[in-house]
């Protein structure tokens, strides 16, 4: 299956001056379960070009949370990779860095609040001498206690990343009842007390909710910083960051600037360290007609993502991808969502919600052995190499 290079106009309007810039990549793909991988072989290939110049990879993957097609978009990514013998990539994802010390009294209900605290210790010890092992409990954590948007695709996701000792790293702001930023944890009060509004009266009122225009510049701003933390690591030479796409390149429809979006941070960095260490900025979308027909990606933006790196996949595949598979839809629709998944990813571990409820039960009780165990021994009792 080809490829066209062209001005994809239904975002890319004749009033930016797009004919002046390089073309945006636009890649068409099929229904057949083997069009994903192939249509991403170009996306590998790019990858492969910048590794051979001695570049590191920035590859962003942009995402509606809701829709199966973009969330198993960064696996495909992954393990086409795998496939060329690449490096293996860090996975990075929009998930409070705290994910699991934040859900220790859903795991554990009715305990004091001495309990939590006394693992939340034993967490940040294992995090110090023990880093893959504090991530291998973040994933398990993810996988065991589900997730809200498209759960079984994500699932699946999450599984192969644990089978496969997947360097995952959760790299979102700590965050309450999934709107509201964590003021208690310290990475993200330092975050917010460095908000230049923050002197302002209205401020208080608003900054803590997560998904306002403050709130996103306030995670896009830790993300970027986690990125940056990350390729600084000797071994880290692709970093795979899976996130919502007002996060990506910002959104003129929710009044999120594309100066404060990831695009515009990555691409600022990457001209700050460009003598020091290469940086090749990649970004992957799944085009929707939600993109275009809601207005979502402003000027600066479109102008900033008109580029060869650039690639949106425009996708034909069958109208259940494009159903909004999150939890307000899902009640009595979950096998539908599994056998929409199925279509593009043939060697799915679960066939239907009974076998997907197992597999998550399996993660879950795995959690929970290895919290026991952590909890019963008075030292650090995991191993030095997971």
């Amino acid at each position: 299956m080809g490829f066209l290079r062209c001005i994809f106009r239904g975002i890319y309007s004749a009033g930016d001056s797009a004919s002046s810039m390089p073309d945006v990549t636009v890649l068409e793909v099929g229904c057949d379960s083997a069009d994903l991988p192939e249509a991403v072989d170009h996306v590998l290939t790019k990858v492969q070009e910048a590794l051979a110049v001695d570049q590191k990879i920035i590859l962003m993957v942009g995402e509606r949370h809701a829709r199966i097609f973009d969330v198993r978009l960064a696996e495909v990514i992954r393990r086409g990779l795998q496939r060329r013998g690449t490096p293996n990539p860090v996975m990075l994802l929009e998930h409070s860095h705290n994910f699991l010390e934040s859900h220790l009294s859903t795991i554990y209900p009715g305990q004091d609040f001495s309990f939590y605290q006394m693992l939340r210790d034993k967490l940040g010890q294992i995090k110090q001498t023990n880093p893959p092992y504090y991530k291998y409990l973040q994933t398990l954590a993810l996988a065991g206690i589900g997730c809200h948007d498209t759960p079984a695709t994500r699932l699946a996701n999450l599984v192969g990343w644990l089978e496969d000792s997947a360097d995952v790293r959760f790299v979102d702001l700590a965050m309450v009842a999934t709107e509201y930023l964590d003021v208690l944890d310290p990475d993200t009060a330092d975050i917010i007390k460095a908000h230049p509004a923050r002197k302002k009266p209205w401020f208080s009122n608003v900054w803590t909710h997560a998904v306002t225009p403050d709130g996103m510049r306030l995670r896009n701003a830790y993300m970027a910083a986690q990125v940056e933390k990350v390729l600084a690591e000797d071994a880290s030479r692709i970093v795979i960051l899976q996130t919502g796409n007002a996060h990506v390149a910002g959104s003129e429809r929710d009044k999120i600037g594309y100066e404060h979006s990831l695009h515009a941070l990555f691409t600022q960095a990457a001209a700050r360290n460009k003598d020091e260490q290469p940086v090749k900025l990649m970004t992957v979308i799944a085009d929707n007609d939600w993109l275009r027909e809601e207005g979502f990606f402003s000027r600066d933006a479109r102008r900033a993502l008109n580029n060869p790196d650039s690639i949106f996949l425009k996708d034909t595949l069958p109208a259940c991808h494009r159903k909004r598979w999150d939890g307000r839809y899902l009640q009595g629709h979950h096998n539908e969502e599994i056998k929409a998944l199925e279509t593009i990813t043939p060697d799915l571990l679960f066939d239907d919600w009974g076998s997907y409820e197992r597999t998550r039960n399996a993660c879950y009780f795995q959690l929970i052995d290895c919290l026991d165990l952590l909890q019963d021994s008075p030292k650090d009792p995991v191993p030095e190499v997971l």
